[in-house]
């Protein structure tokens, strides 16, 4: 009778012994996925307000790229007679304003962009890779070489990544 306890209290030992191994990998499991939750949330937190920050990107890259470089270059201005800007308009002022201008937008536009990188946003080069729709966005296409055919052309709006995701498919012309 005192064996059948005994082996009974055995069996039960090893049960409870089962259930604590289980349960100890269950929570170093639970310890794992939260650490790697944690890590998420923190790499993708800015997300939201990366997105937001993408317009106000294009917007200054739009503004840099409004003024023809023959304006901002003085020696190609006073050499290239047929890019002259108006001289009414263009006087050694305006040129200087527009110059400072010019450099003010870009120097914040670099600002933006070196604050988004240091949280993991980074912008990505699609001219002259292959069409990828997990990466672009065709807006249209563009008759082109066999070379060329089925890649990236011409790009409208950059793309972006935050940590390994997309942010924002850049938009782009194909070839076709």
């Amino acid at each position: 009778e005192l064996m059948q306890l005994l082996k009974k209290k055995d069996e039960e030992i090893v049960d409870l012994m089962s259930r604590l191994r289980y349960s100890q990998a269950d929570f170093h499991n639970l310890q794992r996925m939260s650490k790697l939750e944690k890590q998420k949330a923190q790499t993708y937190a800015v997300t939201a307000l990366a997105k937001s920050l993408l317009t106000t990107l294009d917007n200054l890259h739009m503004a840099l790229h409004s003024i023809p470089d023959s304006i901002l270059d003085v020696s190609k201005t006073a050499s290239s007679a047929a890019k002259k800007p108006d001289p009414e308009f263009f006087t050694p002022s305006t040129h200087t304003s527009l110059k400072q201008l010019h450099e003010g937008v870009m120097l914040t536009r670099n600002s933006l962009l070196q604050a988004l990188k240091s949280h993991g946003v980074e912008p990505f080069d699609a001219k002259g890779e292959a069409f990828d729709p997990n990466f672009h966005e065709a807006l249209f296409e563009v008759p082109v070489t066999d070379e060329m055919e089925g890649k990236v052309v011409e790009v409208m709006k950059g793309g972006y990544k935050i940590g390994d995701r997309v942010l924002r498919a850049a938009q782009v012309g194909v070839g076709k």
